[in-house]
């Protein structure tokens, strides 16, 4: 809808949408990459062409049925976007309107910037409190009466727009925002295999669920967040016990904030898990045998995190206290 209410470009997303063949034809058909959908509106745009936005719903499609199969959905389409960022849209930028390049310039840079920026975000306290180097002079409370400002006003505008961004009746949900939280970490891991040249098959969501009655549940998916909250407590740590107390102790906060965040995380994953086992008629005990592992080791970090917090909290204290 913002595409061709701004610049009447055919946005192509997914399978919603009838084509020009004689158009397709002239860009030489459907685009080999797996974000086929977008680069045929990056070349069909740079050809000239024009596309105009129904706003009917005409089919429902199918998204993700696990976390797993979220996140690599969501590292398809971020490797596909940066890919074309990087590999065709230097050389047709020239070809569009100052509004088609400004569009196309904020789509494609999105992945890269919001999961850089929150990767910047997560271990710039990490990287304080092992250099034991003030990232900011500024107090907590300086901190928080600077910060909430920007952060109600974006929120509210968000609130105002989504109105146009969502499809009717649809909220707010805890499962959108626990999504979005873990999202960054695969679109960076997208981010570092585009620019590494890291080769690819042409990926492709999978519908519907395993027919495992109780099918497996992969650490692998848990892991990259289990190794950043390991990051934060090793950085605590460290700093505890090389500086003890500092200019720099409140970063040890931020430090903890960031690995609660993941933790709850992993535990909204498995609650998740667990209950849809349930649901097929899996019993209680059952789904505690076979979900032993996981359990354990998000017990393990939250007592690693209880006792962490405990040793901090002398160093959080003063550092509140006495900016």
């Amino acid at each position: 809808m913002g595409f061709f209410g701004f610049s009447r470009t055919p946005f192509i997303i997914g399978s919603h949408c009838t084509y020009d063949m004689k158009a397709i034809r002239s860009i030489g058909g459907f685009q080999p990459t797996r974000a086929e959908d977008h680069l045929d509106t990056v070349i069909l745009a740079s050809k000239g062409y024009e596309g105009v936005f129904l706003p009917e719903v005409i089919a429902v499609g199918d998204g993700p049925e696990t976390f797993g199969t979220y996140c690599a959905q969501q590292f398809a389409w971020a490797y596909s976007m940066i890919q074309v960022l990087f590999s065709f849209t230097p050389r047709l930028i020239r070809q569009y309107s100052l509004r088609q390049a400004i569009q196309f310039l904020f789509v494609q840079t999105w992945y890269t910037s919001w999961s850089l920026a929150t990767l910047l975000l997560f271990f710039a306290p990490l990287l304080s409190l092992a250099a034991d180097t003030p990232i900011s002079r500024v107090g907590f409370v300086d901190f928080f009466l600077h910060s909430w400002p920007a952060a109600i006003t974006g929120t509210l505008i968000w609130l105002w727009s989504r109105r146009w961004q969502h499809p009717h009746d649809l909220r707010l949900s805890w499962r959108g925002v626990a999504l979005h939280v873990a999202r960054w970490v695969t679109v960076v891991n997208a981010f570092v295999q585009v620019v590494l040249r890291v080769k690819k098959p042409y990926m492709i969501t999978v519908k519907g669920l395993s027919g495992e009655r109780i099918p497996r549940f992969r650490m692998t998916e848990v892991a990259p967040y289990v190794f950043l909250i390991l990051c934060s407590f090793s950085m605590c740590w460290l700093y505890m016990a090389a500086a003890g107390h500092s200019a720099n102790q409140g970063m040890l906060f931020f430090a903890l904030q960031g690995a609660l965040l993941f933790w709850l995380l992993i535990v909204v994953i498995l609650a998740q898990d667990i209950r849809s086992l349930k649901h097929s008629g899996v019993t209680w005990r059952r789904c505690l045998q076979v979900r032993f592992a996981p359990l354990a080791a998000s017990c393990a970090l939250m007592l690693v995190f209880v006792v962490t917090a405990v040793a901090a909290s002398p160093s959080i204290w003063q550092a509140v206290t006495s900016s």
